[in-house]
């Protein structure tokens, strides 16, 4: 579900093609990876968690985000209602 959300935001933001977010989204659900989250799941208590572990530096949170397939870079500012817009999204 991480490598999706991420791929959302990258694609949310302009970086990502669409394109690539489909096929990404669609390679896991392939191989039987989880693509959603279930709704019993509060996206603000995520990034609640998120704020306490690695991905937290100072008081951003911290991502590696897609740019296109097989290519990444570092995000250290990103919008915290982009992230909740997300995960609510990808709430099943």
């Amino acid at each position: 579900v991480g490598l999706v959300a991420a791929a959302r935001l990258s694609a949310g933001m302009g970086n990502l093609p669409l394109s690539d977010l489909q096929r990404l989204t669609r390679l896991c659900m392939d191989w039987g990876l989880p693509v959603t989250m279930p709704q019993s799941i509060v996206p603000e208590d995520i990034i609640k968690a998120m704020e306490t572990d690695k991905k937290s530096i100072g008081e951003k949170l911290h991502f590696i985000l897609p740019v296109r397939i097989g290519e990444v870079v570092d995000h250290d500012s990103l919008d915290r209602w982009a992230l909740l817009r997300v995960l609510a999204e990808l709430q099943s």
